[in-house]
């Protein structure tokens, strides 16, 4: 069964147990072998639950599109967090060829610099909410952890296991 036609089932019956999507998003650790569709599962439903006094242009603005190269956000490049950390999804962003060389290898800091400094759209609205957390708290271990706790309780909630 593909992810498509998983998230269907579970909109629509009970589905088998082989597959657990908050086990797959919570405890796997799989970096760069993370489905693709769970980042684009991620980005609709950020948009479709996007709070209306938040509607800026930069979001009105914002266009769905394919999304190739997953990045990490707290750069791999001598890490000083552990690799569960490292490569959660919680960590983790779908970005374009453009985007991902862009800001391959470079800090937390500097990413979040990067993605300020483009006016006229977010790159992902994944993104957006990180470095809305990385504005507030800092990118650590922690806020990887809650920022990855969200994003499963958006799915849960979309499909009614909440």
């Amino acid at each position: 069964m593909t992810n498509k036609e998983t998230t269907f089932k579970m909109l629509t019956e009970e589905l088998p147990q082989e597959f657990n999507f908050e086990d797959y998003l919570k405890n796997g650790n799989h970096g760069l072998k993370f489905k693709h569709y769970w980042f684009q599962k991620n980005e609709y439903l950020l948009w479709k639950n996007w709070k209306e006094e938040e509607k800026t242009d930069e979001f009105k603005n914002y266009r769905f599109f394919s999304r190739n190269f997953i990045e990490h956000i707290y750069p791999q490049e001598d890490a000083k967090i552990d690799d569960e950390y490292l490569h959660s999804f919680g960590n983790l962003v779908l970005l374009s060829v453009s985007q991902n060389s862009e800001s391959n290898y470079k800090s937390v800091s500097v990413k979040k610099s990067m993605f300020n400094e483009k006016k006229d759209t977010y790159d992902t609205l994944k993104s957006y909410c990180i470095f809305k957390i990385v504005e507030n708290k800092g990118w650590n271990p922690k806020q990887i952890e809650k920022h990855r706790d969200e994003i499963i309780d958006l799915i849960r909630k979309h499909y009614n296991h909440a």
